[in-house]
């Protein structure tokens, strides 16, 4: 396994995605805050206020290739090793129609989301680049939000 790899562990039936060729990956948390700039005060004497916690969002791309690596990492019913059968795995059995699966992430460079610190959340979007080499390799990117999935 590379440094800069990262695994996404569907909670449900605990399938597992391999990304392998991660090329960025950036966490970012924020906390909004409103702003209530008074009449006559100076920005250092700005009123503000929060009123929700705080978010964070993981996003990354990565490069889908076939090398033989089984991505599903033995935990699907057959092998993922195609570029065809990474997308369709991804698309349909990681990130798919149920809205209350949960995931976890981590980082195999242990330095933000390490193996032993993982984090729980969703992915909300994942895109794929279909260009001219999509048969040799497909380029993507993924956005994972942290935090519990509420019942309804």
């Amino acid at each position: 396994m590379v440094n800069n790899d990262v695994v996404i562990v569907r909670k449900d039936t605990l399938y597992r995605f391999y990304f392998r060729a991660v090329s960025t990956f950036k966490p970012s948390k924020s906390q909004p805050v409103i702003v209530a700039p008074l009449i006559n005060v100076s920005a250092a004497n700005t009123f503000l206020f929060r009123f929700f916690g705080p978010s964070e969002t993981v996003e990354f791309s990565f490069v889908i290739f076939d090398d033989g690596t089984d991505v599903s990492q033995g935990t699907y019913t057959s092998t993922v090793t195609t570029i065809k059968e990474q997308c369709q795995y991804l698309k349909d059995e990681i990130f798919n129609e149920n809205y209350d699966v949960a995931h976890e992430l981590y980082e195999l460079r242990d330095l933000i989301y390490p193996v032993n610190d993982k984090i729980k959340g969703v992915i909300t979007d994942v895109s794929f680049d279909m260009g001219s080499k999509a048969s040799v390799f497909v380029p993507g990117n993924l956005k994972f939000q942290r935090g519990n999935i509420g019942d309804i």
